[in-house]
């Protein structure tokens, strides 16, 4: 199965209609890799699974590439919209790959799912008449993880390799989650009582009420050893940024961000990762 999928920055990628197979337990060599707009995410990587981080290509950061010729895979970070809902993701996935269902062995796309916080969604189509030299097994998938969205593609004869994909996947750690969405709320907060001011005493409420409200950005910077008019000029330019993009969308997305703000605040906090 010859195809060409494209990573986008939060775009929907997709998964397999095989089962996780399990494999032997091998020790992973983790790695620490920072993304834009989503932080320092931890990678656990089996030592033998032969991979390389190449440089960002529609991404936040580095992506996991496969090496050797026995498969091709591609693991990547886009910053989540935290709008976007998984039905959302998950119909473009079906609309990405509808055009090649005919000819696969399961005439259907069958999503799976694979762990649980983060939980990975993932299809995998198997093709009923390969070329030679070309992948009988494709596998895409995501993984909606604190800020990131980590989105996936396999291509391989080995059955085996998807759920070595899946576990790679399932077991990163979005590790500043925490702070930043603090600070992508904040921005949100500021914005909607500008431009929404009957919305901000129900937006005010929740984030107080929410563990957002106890993280001291300020603080966190100046631990970096940041300067703290370099500080303030940072956080002013974020907030001028996400209006910028703010103004940008349509006016049905503007009133249901600041109008549902209290459900985002809800659905960050709930989403964030154990400690």
């Amino acid at each position: 199965m010859k195809i060409v999928f494209k990573f986008a920055l939060a775009a929907v990628m997709l998964v397999t209609i095989l089962g996780p197979v399990l494999f032997a337990q091998t020790p992973a060599a983790e790695n620490i890799k920072g993304y834009f707009a989503v932080g320092r995410i931890k990678w656990s990587v089996p030592a033998s699974f032969e991979h390389s981080f190449g440089p960002p290509h529609y991404t936040m950061g580095p992506r996991i590439l496969c090496k050797g010729e026995l498969r091709h895979c591609e693991i990547s970070v886009g910053a989540r919209d935290i709008t976007i809902d998984l039905s959302k993701r998950r119909a473009g996935i079906t609309a990405e790959l509808s055009q090649y269902v005919s000819r696969s062995k399961e005439k259907a796309l069958q999503f799976r799912t694979y762990g649980t916080a983060p939980e990975v969604h993932y299809v995998t189509i198997t093709d009923s008449r390969p070329a030679p030299g070309e992948f009988v097994l494709l596998t895409q998938g995501f993984s909606v993880n604190g800020t990131a969205v980590i989105n996936f593609l396999l291509q391989s004869n080995d059955p085996n390799d998807v759920g070595k994909i899946l576990k790679i996947v399932q077991s990163a750690q979005t590790m500043d989650a925490l702070t930043v969405w603090t600070s992508k709320l904040s921005d949100y907060q500021s914005v909607c009582a500008e431009r929404f001011p009957e919305h901000k005493a129900a937006n005010e409420a929740a984030f107080k009420a929410s563990p957002f409200a106890s993280v001291d950005l300020a603080g966190f910077w100046l631990k970096e050893g940041k300067p703290r008019e370099e500080i303030s000029a940072q956080m002013e330019a974020s907030r001028k940024s996400y209006a910028d993009i703010f103004n940008q969308k349509t006016e049905e997305y503007r009133v249901a961000i600041c109008k549902d703000f209290p459900q985002w605040v809800a659905l960050a906090a709930k989403d964030l990762p154990a400690k």
